[in-house]
This record gives C-alpha cells, sequence and structure tokens, in this order.
C-alpha cells in the first residue's frame, strides 16, 4: 500500500477538475490536464468522463473490437524528481487484463517507457493497482498510461505518483542491486559460452585444415612404386 502524507507528482489527480476549454476539446470533456489517447484506430474506442468514479469524477474507455490497437487516458508531461524510487497507485474497474506504462520526458529529448505489472481484471468493483517505480537520472517529467488493448471496459480514478518511503526504497534498491548482478552473471555466461564454442570450431577447422593438407601432400617414392607394383599385379591377377 502506498504511504500517506507525501507529494503527489501527478496534476489533477483525483480527476474531479474538469478542464476549461482548449482547441479542439469542449469545455468539461476532459479532466483538466488529461487527454484521451489511443494507437491505430480511435474509432474502435469510446470514451467517458463521468461521475460514478472511486470519488467523483472518473475517465472510462470502452474497445468495441478486438484487434492491434490500444486506448487510454494519460495526463501533459509533468516535472518530477529524478534518481528515486516512488510509489505508483491508481484505482480502477476492467473486464480484461490492462497494462501499466510511465513515459519519462528525459533531459536529452527523449522519452523513456517503463513497463509496470499488469492490472488484472476487477469487474465487480473497484480496486486498488499499486507498483514500484524508479525514477530514471535525467528524467525532467512523467506521465502515466493505464491502458486497455482489447475488447472490454476500463475505468480509472484517484491517480498518485508520491516518493517511496526509505524502507520500500531500500528494498527495492537490494532487489535491483540483485538483478543486475543476475544480469551480469548471465551476460559473462553466455560471453564465456560463445568463447568456448569458437575455439571448438577453431580447433575443428584447424583439424580439417592439417587433413586435408596431409592428403594433398606427394607421397613418398617407396610408396609411390608399391602402389604402382600392387595396382600392376591386381591387373594381371584379375
Amino acid at each position: 500500500m502506498p504511504s500517506q502524507g507525501q507529494e503527489n507528482y501527478v496534476p489533477n489527480p483525483t480527476l474531479d477538475v474538469p478542464n476549461q476549454g482548449e482547441p479542439g476539446v469542449p469545455p468539461g470533456s476532459n479532466p483538466e490536464h488529461w487527454h484521451k489517447g489511443y494507437w491505430l484506430e480511435s474509432s474502435w474506442a469510446k470514451y467517458d468522463y463521468k461521475y460514478a468514479g472511486h470519488s467523483g469524477l472518473c475517465v472510462g474507455i470502452t474497445i468495441l473490437y478486438n484487434g492491434s490497437l490500444n486506448a487510454k487516458w494519460y495526463f501533459d508531461l509533468w516535472p518530477i524528481d529524478d534518481d528515486q524510487v516512488c510509489e505508483l497507485t491508481d484505482w480502477y474497474e476492467s473486464t480484461v487484463t490492462t497494462q501499466v506504462f510511465v513515459a519519462f520526458g528525459m533531459v536529452n529529448g527523449t522519452i523513456k517507457t517503463v513497463e509496470l505489472r499488469p492490472a488484472q481484471p476487477s469487474p465487480f468493483g473497484w480496486s486498488q493497482y499499486y507498483d514500484v517505480v524508479y525514477v530514471p537520472k535525467g528524467a525532467r517529467n512523467f506521465t502515466i498510461y493505464h491502458q486497455i488493448n482489447r475488447a472490454g471496459r476500463l475505468w480509472t480514478d484517484d491517480y498518485s505518483m508520491t516518493p517511496a518511503p526509505e524502507q520500500v526504497a531500500t528494498i527495492w534498491k537490494n532487489k535491483a542491486s540483485q538483478a543486475q548482478k543476475m544480469i551480469k552473471k548471465k551476460q559473462a555466461e553466455a560471453h564465456q559460452e560463445t568463447i568456448d564454442e569458437l575455439q571448438r570450431l577453431a580447433r575443428s577447422q584447424s583439424t580439417q585444415i592439417k587433413a586435408y593438407e596431409a592428403s594433398q601432400r606427394p607421397k613418398p617414392l617407396t610408396e609411390s612404386v608399391t602402389d604402382y607394383i600392387s595396382g600392376a599385379f591386381d591387373t594381371l591377377t584379375s
């Protein structure tokens, strides 16, 4: 569970403040700072912003058909302090498994997207999503994608992205350190396996080359005369 009393980096986290109007977006149709997002076919997705949320207003998406697409609500890239461990939560209802990503805007102008654990279906009531995420060095701002990519329905509300307490951050850093050591160990083992295989191939090739050279070397005269006599004798006796 997330900690209480920490700074929440998410703008308009309860979604209860409607937008006051912006180009192409009628007043009150979106939460302030929030937008509709999709990949590929937007006509396959229906977006909602209404009461009946976990607390007050919420946002919803209904995908009508299965296909190669996803749909989401997301907020403007918002400032965040880098090089820290944070706790991310929201409340959601969904009829299918949904996906959660955090996108970081980096100082070099790139976007770094981190995939978190999926949110399991919660069709009969509101469930709280929770995960821990590291804000990488050089991150300037961020946004969250809690998205749906198949036919079904997803409602979300009450987002939170807060600095993790020291105990949680320490546990996460220890696990991350162990994971890095395991990755390096696997990489070293794979590297050694590659070296061993190359050496085996080199020895095999060297053996083949030596055998070929031996087959091409002229036979000593005594061997040649012996072969000739044996061949002539075989011819006479056949």
